[in-house]
């Protein structure tokens, strides 16, 4: 059966490897793999940075507090372990939420379990706005990725999909290695 009548989910369900051609580099650039992967992945990433900044300015939204909404969607969180998730430090979580605040989408009350803490939670317009961030960063994303195809996306989200496990487990969480889809480059083997 040809590649291309097979999803990449399939694939990789099926324990199949996805094909990667690492020999097409960036023009002008000499690079190793791993550091033209990287430098790739930085350019993307601030392509989207930069997209979903734009895409958030009109709602008077920074990334970090569009970010906070989002972490907040599910319902009231320490400041704490605000900071935790986000993987920023108390005081920058600080400045956050004060301009959350002053934007009106979030509001801080004490923690009723533990006088010591705070919680930050969406205001009513806070979660009206959660439809829009959204919006905004599939918008993003559309720019970055349209230009993949279906099976393309597939390829490149089990890969990423394998990255993230591997520095999960690095991490020491409780997913293991062999939890992860044999997603490797080179070519793709049909079992």
């Amino acid at each position: 059966m040809p590649a291309c009548a097979v999803s990449a989910d399939d694939r990789v369900a099926a324990g199949w490897t996805v094909e990667v051609d690492v020999t097409e580099k960036m023009p002008g650039v000499s690079l190793e793999p791993s550091a033209e992967l990287a430098e790739l992945f930085r350019r993307t990433a601030r392509r989207l940075h930069r997209g979903t900044g734009e895409a958030l300015a009109p709602l008077g939204l920074s990334g970090s507090q569009a970010r906070l909404v989002r972490l907040l969607a599910d319902g009231p969180l320490r400041m704490s372990v605000i900071a935790e998730r986000l993987a920023v430090v108390a005081r920058t979580i600080t400045d956050v939420v004060d301009g959350a605040e002053i934007a009106g989408v979030v509001a801080r009350r004490d923690d009723p379990t533990d006088r010591r803490s705070t919680l930050a939670e969406l205001t009513p317009s806070g979660r009206r706005l959660l439809d829009q961030l959204d919006a905004a960063r599939r918008q993003s994303a559309a720019r970055v990725f349209g230009v993949l195809t279906e099976a393309q996306l597939g390829q490149l989200l089990a890969l990423l999909h394998v990255v993230g496990a591997s520095d999960e487990c690095s991490n020491g969480s409780a997913d293991s290695p062999a939890a992860a889809p044999d997603v490797t480059a080179g070519t793709e083997a049909a079992r």
